[in-house]
């Protein structure tokens, strides 16, 4: 998405500290798949996203999120599957600390809920079964109006 002017800032602060945290251009296929499984979270601190597609997708493969309220995802939040931060930096700095507590038992586990979490709300089967409620009850409603 949009930087707003940030990206020379992060830029640089990652120039003069390398470590693990790096940006990455759009990956796809069996790129993506190899980075997601060399990852354990996924960050997106967002102000605003639609469908928050990037996010889906990571986190079906079990990567912990770490998302704002603009990522409209509140379900994740509701199930305790995602841990809240803010788009700001003094909002996620504490959240990315937090992340250095956990232990590789905590990880795994949360890793388990936000794949389940998956399963259950937006794989094929789920989403399925969603339009076919909806659907269902769409037919029901016309056939009691026209009655």
């Amino acid at each position: 998405g949009f930087d707003d002017g940030e990206l020379p800032k992060l830029e640089a602060i990652l120039n003069t500290n390398p470590g693990n945290i790096f940006l990455k251009d759009p990956v796809y296929g069996t790129e993506k798949q190899q980075l997601f499984a060399s990852c354990h979270f996924f960050i997106l601190p967002s102000q605003s996203e639609g469908a928050p597609m990037a996010l889906l997708d990571a986190i079906s493969t079990g990567l912990i999120p770490l998302i704002s309220d603009g990522c409209n995802l509140p379900e994740a939040f509701d199930a305790e599957t995602a841990l809240r931060i803010g788009p700001k930096e003094d909002e996620i700095i504490p959240r990315l600390n937090l992340l250095l507590s956990l232990s590789n038992e905590d990880m795994e586990q949360r890793s388990r809920r936000i794949h389940q979490f998956i399963q259950e709300n937006y794989s094929i089967e789920a989403i399925a079964e969603k339009q076919a409620n909806l659907y269902s009850g769409l037919l029901d409603s016309a056939s009691a109006t026209l009655k």
